[in-house]
């Protein structure tokens, strides 16, 4: 029997479906060639621009550097250029307008690692992060221990003569420390600091490490708070420390009111071999951004020596 012939209206439908077929599959050949092509050139773009800003992000971790370097008077206080700086990246970077914005840190402000001492820590974990002191010393304890474990490291690494470079150079590097309430901890040492000589700047320091200092130093809590309450009335007066000697800090302490009680001189007494009045370093946070984009350089910087003492980036 022979095959029936095929029309050739079937032929024309049959090519059509084909040419149909076909042409669907390039244009999603194509569409996905464009899809990532313009990924490709997004990508670019965003490399580049990120490139570009974190270049002007560098340019003015240098450009605080100098501003540093020019203050020379040995007391650092935010009244100072460097903290009007502060302020006005901070106004700046807010109101949302392209720019590299400059943000200058005392590092002497933060609570000294490991050089605070665990009861200091302790003190501080439970006023910053909201511990019960039971939690707070048991995640002091566990932070120095680690410590003592990292430096026995560096110690035998040394004797065996192998490669080692056991040394903190970031609070971060506390996150390996092993604790029951690790988020709550992670709070804690935003605020510390592993450089430095174990001292804190009067003219800077914020209520908890300052509290947390004197508390260790053997002060009541409530006769540290309320030292603290007369250190921030100084402040709010435009007056600056220019030492630490007794009748300078009695002198800033009284102002215009009445004399600091025994609970406060107690306070005084316990805290005051831990204060300076100058910065052992700087913390620099250079953000440069730019429409969508945005690039971060961090430096900690120590005007003495002259080095950085930390770069990241990101």
């Amino acid at each position: 029997m022979n095959p029936r012939p095929v029309s050739s209206r079937a032929r024309e439908g049959a090519t059509l479906v084909f040419v149909l077929i076909v042409s669907a599959i390039v244009m999603m050949l194509s569409l996905t060639a464009l899809s990532l092509v313009r990924s490709r050139m997004t990508r670019v773009e965003a490399t580049l621009a990120r490139a570009s800003l974190r270049d002007a992000a560098e340019s003015g971790i240098w450009r605080a550097v100098w501003l540093l370097n020019a203050d020379t008077n040995r007391v650092d206080a935010p009244v100072e250029p460097w903290g009007q700086l502060t302020q006005e990246a901070a106004e700046g970077l807010d109101s949302g307008a392209p720019g590299v914005y400059l943000f200058i840190e005392d590092e002497s402000a933060r609570l000294p690692f490991p050089l605070g001492g665990r009861e200091a820590l302790a003190h501080y974990l439970m006023l910053s992060a909201g511990q019960e002191p039971e939690a707070a010393a048991a995640q002091a304890r566990a932070a120095f221990d680690w410590y003592e474990s990292f430096t026995r490291s560096a110690v035998e690494a040394a004797e065996a003569q192998t490669a080692t470079n056991r040394i903190l150079l970031a609070e971060e590097e506390l996150l390996e420390v092993s604790t029951e309430a690790p988020e709550a901890f992670s709070i804690g040492i935003r605020g510390l600091t592993v450089h430095g000589d174990g001292t804190i700047n009067v003219n800077t320091v914020g209520h908890d490490v300052f509290v947390a200092l004197a508390m260790a130093g053997g002060a009541t809590r409530g006769g540290a708070e309320s030292l603290f309450q007369r250190l921030e009335m100084s402040r709010n007066r435009g007056e600056v420390f220019l030492s630490t000697q007794p009748t300078e800090a009695l002198k800033l302490l009284q102002g215009s009111g009445t004399m600091p009680s025994p609970e406060e001189r107690a306070a005084l007494n316990a805290v005051r071999p831990r204060l300076r009045v100058n910065a052992a370093c700087f913390r620099v946070t250079a953000i440069a951004t730019e429409g969508r984009y945005r690039a971060v350089v961090q430096a900690v910087y120590e005007p003495e020596s002259g080095r950085f003492l930390r770069w990241v980036s990101w």
